[in-house]
């Protein structure tokens, strides 16, 4: 790997700037993605304390993609390249998704789900459309994603819940299993229904370009 080439990527990604380029017709296909099932239980570096949640730059992170099957890569892969906005709700309070989830700057690789700043805004950017899922983010991320928790935080009945909105729609079902399209605007809520955001974000302001 050229460290020229990657130096570059890398300070993009810190300053925010996202390199772009359209998702070709080629690169879509039909086929129905495979369920999402990832062993939390031993995914290396999981994080497992309260909120913020930080991005990993440290070794975890190429252990974790080799358990998630995703690739490490010295360069973005632009062939397919969209974005979709997440918003993280943790009893009424909006947890930041962190910049360089999925890239890390030290040992300079990144992979192809991964934020270059903390808008919420998540990267695919793949030599082809693989359908990627909600849950495999998560796990480059290191935070567990299922039906019930997102983190360490649980359903627990009837006062906390586990709430999912697709561009301002409810979504019943894992939300790990949330298949990547371009622009979709995700909420997940966890606790009680008082702590439910009002109104429900059904799409993100995107800048130009994206």
């Amino acid at each position: 790997m050229g460290s020229r080439v990657y130096a570059a990527v890398a300070t993009l990604a810190i300053l925010g700037v996202v390199l772009l380029a359209p998702a070709t017709a080629s690169s879509r296909s039909s086929v129905p993605p495979p369920a999402v099932g990832i062993n939390y239980a031993t995914l290396p570096g999981l994080q497992t304390g309260p909120v913020p949640w930080s991005a990993d730059d440290g070794d975890t992170l190429r252990a974790r993609l080799d358990r998630l099957d995703l690739p490490v890569l010295g360069a973005e892969q632009l062939d397919y390249h969209i974005h979709v906005h997440l918003d993280i709700f943790v009893h009424g309070v909006h947890i930041p998704v962190p910049a360089l989830v999925g890239i890390n700057v030290t040992d300079e690789f990144l992979t192809v789900l991964h934020t270059h700043d903390a808008s919420g805004v998540v990267h695919i950017e793949s030599s082809s459309n693989k359908h990627y899922q909600l849950g495999k983010f998560f796990g480059v991320w290191g935070v567990r994603l299922n039906a019930s928790c997102i983190g360490r935080y649980c359903a627990s009945g009837g006062t906390s819940q586990l709430r999912t909105w697709v561009n301002g729609k409810p979504y019943k079902g894992n939300p790990a299993r949330i298949v990547l399209t371009p622009h979709l605007e995700i909420v997940l809520t966890v606790g009680a229904k008082a702590d439910v955001p009002n109104p429900i974000a059904h799409r993100f302001a995107w800048p130009p370009g994206l």
